[in-house]
């Protein structure tokens, strides 16, 4: 290993010069080579330009000045592209027998009118450098080429590394594939194949790793929230298809918790023709045509999330086998057609609730089905703290006589609207109805308690729905 400094050879286990005490390790980042590529140019040039200073003030014959300015000229570039080289790590200098010679290695190029005077021996040995600075120069750049491949090697690397990484960014995005199948199988999947051929009744099981409900229709029209909901593997027959026999048009549809449509199934595939099945549909489809009337059967609405206990928010789906509307109450009465119409997803109240629905069309009523939930919420004040703070509040400012609600005139009704955000703060809200002695409606408050400290406020409604604090 040869020092950068003054051109000693020094062994490879050697970490410092031991002449300049210069640090022996080669530095191969590319940002030090080109600073120290440049500062190899910068000095080049200056000693250059103090070279022909000292010549000028120095008198000699014609012949030997020029003589002697090509041999400088060939020591500049030697200190350029040979000892003094940032490539030093990886060249070989020949062997020089001349102790004279080695010493003028250690010392800096042209540092004294006497030192030029000196490089002008004509001996043999002197003669005969020229070479070995040539074949530095060619080491060198031999070096530099390999250093500068490796360099665009890397970055060529590091580009085709984004280039992969943005292709499997967008690798699962929804697009049609050869089938007619559209979905994001990131997000919706099924057990089936698009165009094959299954025997009746195949089983059918939808992959939703999301949060979030499904629904799902057989005979091609969009799934919506009054679609059928699934609720775990399910069977379809010829008898499914009856309008389609024997080809399904099968499409499921996943909503997240925000109701925002995350994923898709579009596909269609085949049953197994069977001569039974098609006489079965055919003699279903006389029959009804064949019918002049015939009385509406409704089924009882499914409903979804099913009865239990809940710490988190929810929102409540209905959906109707047949399409008809629905309506919904959420105090454990019956539904009518004088209930709240289901327009789509309901939030879960806090505490412990009763929620029915039911379906009617054409003045036909369905079964009645009803879901029973408790709500209760990981705060420092759970919903029932929520009702007697705000009973508290009530008696308190003389609204109520006791804890049983009653008024002077009738009595009161407190109702979970559920956990709302107002100003950056979370509180129950809370519904007071107050009725008189015969029942009537008489007038409503909203009261809001935080979650975390129990504070009671006013609530207003305005015209947009929205709740906010008046005091």
């Amino acid at each position: 290993m040869r020092c950068r400094e003054c051109g000693l050879e020094v062994d490879n286990d050697k970490a410092f010069c031991p002449v300049c005490g210069a640090p022996m390790k080669v530095t191969a980042d590319y940002e030090y080579i080109q600073a120290e590529i440049a500062n190899k140019v910068d000095r080049f040039f200056n000693e250059e330009h103090q070279s022909e200073e000292e010549s000028n003030e120095i008198s000699e014959p014609a012949g030997v000045s020029g003589a002697r300015s090509s041999r400088e000229s060939m020591a500049k570039t030697k200190n350029f592209y040979g000892t003094d080289s940032i490539f030093d790590g990886e060249q070989e200098l020949p062997e020089d027998p001349d102790p004279d010679d080695r010493q003028e290695k250690l010392r800096p190029a042209k540092s004294s009118a006497k030192e030029s005077s000196r490089s002008r021996r004509t001996d043999g040995k002197r003669a005969s450098r020229p070479a070995g600075r040539i074949l530095y120069l060619e080491k060198d750049q031999t070096a530099a080429r390999v250093i500068t491949a490796l360099i665009i090697f890397v970055i060529l690397a590091a580009a085709a590394v984004g280039v992969l990484a943005i292709l499997g960014v967008f690798r699962g995005t929804s697009s049609p594939n050869g089938n007619g199948q559209v979905y994001n199988t990131e997000v919706l999947s099924c057990n089936l194949e698009a165009g094959a051929t299954y025997s009746a009744p195949v089983t059918v099981t939808i992959n939703n790793p999301q949060e979030g409900n499904v629904f799902y229709t057989l005979d091609g029209t969009e799934p919506n929230f009054n679609s059928k909901i699934y609720n775990g593997s399910f069977d379809i027959t010829a008898q499914d298809v009856m309008n389609s026999y024997p080809t399904v048009h099968f499409r499921a549809t996943s909503f997240s918790l925000d109701s925002e449509k995350s994923g898709e199934i579009n596909m269609e595939f085949n049953l197994e023709y069977n001569e039974a099945d098609a006489a079965m549909i055919a003699e279903a489809q006389t029959t009804t045509e064949q019918e002049t009337t015939t009385a509406i059967v409704l089924s009882a609405p499914q409903i979804s999330p099913v009865s239990g206990e809940y710490s988190s928010d929810q929102n409540i789906l209905v959906s109707s086998p047949e399409g008809a509307a629905i309506y919904y109450t959420y105090d454990g009465s019956i539904p009518s057609e004088r209930s709240t119409l289901y327009m789509g997803p309901v939030k879960m109240r806090p505490g412990t609730s009763t929620f029915s629905a039911i379906c009617i069309k054409d003045g036909v009523s369905s079964p009645v089905s009803s879901c029973g939930y408790s709500l209760e919420y990981e705060y420092n004040y759970s919903s029932n703290d929520a009702l007697n703070q705000v009973k508290n509040e009530l008696l308190w400012d003389g609204y109520i006589m006791d804890y049983d609600l009653y008024t002077d005139e009738g009595y009161a009704q407190l109702t979970h609207e559920g956990v709302y955000e107002i100003d950056g703060y979370t509180y129950y809200i809370i519904r007071v109805d107050f009725f008189t002695s015969d029942g009537a409606l008489d007038k409503t408050l909203y009261r809001g308690v935080g979650v975390n400290y129990g504070n009671v406020y006013g609530i207003e409604v305005d015209n947009r729905s929205d709740y906010y604090i008046s005091w």
